[in-house]
């Protein structure tokens, strides 16, 4: 693989999924397609057909799509051993017409409070205290 400026290239303004984005693993450089990339069950896009989901210890960032219908966003507990950070951000190519609800396990609470609603293109993330609450960043 050529050596490649970071600082040379142009901002993308939108990506398909079979175009190749550049990362570095360790001390190697390797590419992989926004489509596999997105396969991975860390990362990945939710649609209302996955609605309500509940919230994998795996889940580290997930976008929303409400394009269609209302979406429900279980959280795993935060008292969980292997509950981690996550960051959710709703698609900013929503429009607004349905609601994105992030839903506390059980007795627990979001940043202090209840149930979070994502507005189109907010980002939130949320850490698990390993009680009862997560913090919101």
């Amino acid at each position: 693989m050529a050596d490649i400026k970071v600082s040379q290239l142009p901002a993308a303004v939108a990506v398909a999924p079979e175009d190749t984005i550049m990362i570095v693993q360790g001390a190697t450089s390797k590419k992989v397609s926004l489509s596999v990339l997105l396969d991975d069950p860390v990362i990945g896009v939710l649609t209302t057909v996955s609605s309500p989901y509940a919230m994998l210890s795996t889940d580290r960032f997930k976008i929303i799509d409400a394009t269609a219908g209302d979406f429900v966003f279980n959280m795993l507990s935060s008292s969980d051993p292997n509950g981690k950070s996550i960051m959710l951000q709703r698609d900013r190519a929503d429009p607004g017409t349905y609601t994105v609800s992030i839903v506390p396990a059980g007795g627990e609470t979001l940043g202090k409070g209840g149930t979070i609603t994502l507005l189109p293109g907010e980002t939130i993330k949320l850490y698990p205290d390993g009680g009862t609450d997560y913090i919101q960043i």
